[in-house]
């Protein structure tokens, strides 16, 4: 037989028969029972009138854990541990607060001549290249004083962006005029 002429003719009428067979002798034992229907109706109101092929080993979002999960978000307030501890002491957090601006204001006062220059140039509206951005950043990063934590700190606190060239720059007129 040529790989062409292969028709695949399921045969729906038998598959039935043998499904309501199955079905009333292991109903109770098998599945969600009746309640199939219901479930695909509350769970998943996205698939009504349509066809879902899953095709990666994944699936749709049931409703009710997408509305748990983004009232969870929407109530607490993640972070990382340093912010947490943070949180949880209000003079830990004026003391930290204190510190990181301390060593912040040291660290700009002391800045490197390359830094320096790197300013004047964003305010005059150029844009500056190859600064290394960290993906994490604690206050102890800074005592390093090192040029690059503090490009990370004005680049993760929206007083620099990157363009479309990977260029940090000034966002825009607020910041500039801060």
């Amino acid at each position: 037989m040529a790989l062409n002429s292969l028709e695949y003719k399921p045969d729906l009428e038998n598959f039935n028969t043998e499904k309501a067979a199955f079905l009333k002798e292991f109903k109770v034992q098998y599945g969600y029972g009746d309640k199939i229907e219901q479930i695909r109706e509350e769970e998943y109101p996205q698939l009504k009138g349509t066809i879902f092929l899953d095709h990666s080993a994944t699936t749709t979002y049931a409703k009710s854990a997408l509305t748990s999960f983004t009232t969870d978000l929407v109530n607490n307030l993640y972070g990382n541990q340093e912010v947490d501890l943070l949180l949880s002491s209000k003079d830990l957090q004026k003391e930290e607060v204190e510190k990181c601006t301390r060593t912040l204001k040291n660290h700009l006062w002391n800045a490197s001549y390359k830094f320096k220059e790197a300013i004047n140039r964003l305010l005059k509206g150029e844009t500056i290249s190859n600064i290394k951005i960290q993906d994490g950043l604690q206050c102890l990063d800074l005592n390093q004083m090192e040029d690059s934590a503090i490009w990370t700190l004005l680049y993760y606190a929206g007083y620099l962006t990157m363009n479309s060239e990977n260029h940090l720059i000034i966002p825009n007129y607020e910041v500039y005029t801060e």
